[in-house]
């Protein structure tokens, strides 16, 4: 890896980092108003985004994978293909 290749990644790295950083702060004063998630799901997300998700217990884990599995299958993310710094104009 260059030099150069290795400043990019690292920040992109400190930028992502710093946006799911922000996020996260987001989500955290967020209030649904469609009451479509339980309040057990909501104690679960609130844990996960506070500390992590190794923090929770593996029913809990199921419990959040089904919720953003069946949220990402109605509106799947829009991901890039990362590009190397040579690769960008």
């Amino acid at each position: 890896m260059t030099s150069a290749e290795f400043r990019h990644r690292l920040a992109q790295a400190l930028i992502a980092e710093q946006f799911a950083a922000s996020q996260k702060q987001i989500l955290l004063r967020a209030r649904i108003d469609d009451h479509n998630v339980p309040p057990e799901l909501a104690s679960t997300i609130k844990l996960a985004l506070e500390g992590g998700v190794p923090q929770l217990s593996e029913i809990q884990q199921e419990q959040l994978l089904t919720f953003l599995t069946e949220a990402l299958a109605n509106n799947p993310p829009a991901l890039g293909r990362e590009r190397r710094p040579s690769e960008e104009a």
